[in-house]
C-alpha cells in the first residue's frame, strides 16, 4: 500500500490508472489510500477526477463530492452562464422548428412510398413516374438528412470548445452511482437536449440507471 497511493498521482496516466484498479480490487484493505482518492477529486485533468471517483464508487463509497465533480464536469462550458442561458433558448427554438420540417419532410416520403408501392403493381407504363417518385422521395431523404446534420451542429456550437470526451466521461461515471446520482438527473435531461451525440449517448445509458422513470419520460430506448 505504501508504495501503491504515491502511484494515485504519478504524471503517467498508464501508472495512475494500473494503480486505481489495484485499488477497486483490494476493498476494505484500500482504506489508507481513502484521502489520496478524495484529494484526487480535485486534480487539474479530469480523467484522474473521473476514475477516482469511479474507485471510491467500487470501494463502495458513495462521495457527493464525487457526484456533484461529475455534475460540475457534464455541465461546464467555456461559455458565461448568461451567454450559455442565451444560446440554450435560441438552440431550443431552433430545434422546435427543424423537427416540424422533420415530420412534414417525413410525411411526404410516406406519401411518395405508398404511391410507388401502388403503381410499381401496375404495367410498366407507370416506370416513368415510379422513377420520378423515386428520385423526390430521395431528395426528400436528403433534405431529412441534412436536418440531423444541423441538429447536430447546433447541439455542438453549444458546447462551446469543453471537450465532449469530458463530458462523455462525467455522464458515464455518475452512471456509476445509479439511482444515489439522483442529484444529477437535470443536467442529464439538459444534456440530451443539447448535447452532440457522443455526449447523448452515454447520458442515456446512465439516465436509464439513475432514474428510470425520467429516462421513459425523455423516450430514452
Amino acid at each position: 500500500m505504501d508504495e501503491l497511493i504515491p502511484m494515485l498521482t504519478h504524471e503517467d496516466p498508464v501508472t495512475r490508472d494500473f494503480a486505481f484498479g489495484l485499488l477497486s480490487e483490494l476493498g476494505s484493505g484500500a482504506e489508507p489510500a481513502i484521502p489520496v482518492l478524495r484529494e484526487s477529486l480535485k486534480h487539474e485533468h479530469y480523467q484522474v477526477r473521473h476514475v477516482a471517483a469511479a474507485t471510491l464508487r467500487a470501494l463502495n463509497r458513495t462521495e457527493r463530492e464525487a457526484i456533484q465533480m461529475l455534475i460540475r464536469d457534464l455541465q461546464q462550458t467555456d461559455l458565461p452562464i448568461e451567454r450559455r442561458t442565451e444560446i440554450e433558448k435560441e438552440i431550443e427554438k431552433e430545434i422546435v422548428l427543424l423537427k416540424a420540417k422533420k415530420v412534414l419532410i417525413q410525411e411526404e416520403i410516406d406519401k411518395l412510398g405508398e404511391i410507388i408501392t401502388r403503381l410499381e403493381g401496375k404495367n410498366s407504363r407507370y416506370a416513368a413516374r415510379v422513377t420520378t417518385l423515386k428520385r423526390d422521395s430521395a431528395g426528400h431523404q436528403a433534405r431529412l438528412d441534412k436536418i440531423e446534420d444541423e441538429l447536430e451542429l447546433l447541439r455542438v456550437q453549444w458546447c462551446g470548445e469543453q471537450s465532449s470526451q469530458r463530458r462523455a466521461s462525467a455522464a458515464t461515471h455518475l452512471g456509476l452511482y445509479g439511482q444515489e446520482a439522483q442529484d444529477a438527473v437535470p443536467v442529464l435531461v439538459a444534456a440530451l437536449k443539447f448535447d452532440a451525440s457522443s455526449v447523448r449517448s452515454e447520458v442515456s445509458k446512465s439516465l436509464k440507471k439513475i432514474s428510470p422513470q425520467v429516462a421513459e419520460e425523455m423516450g430514452v430506448k
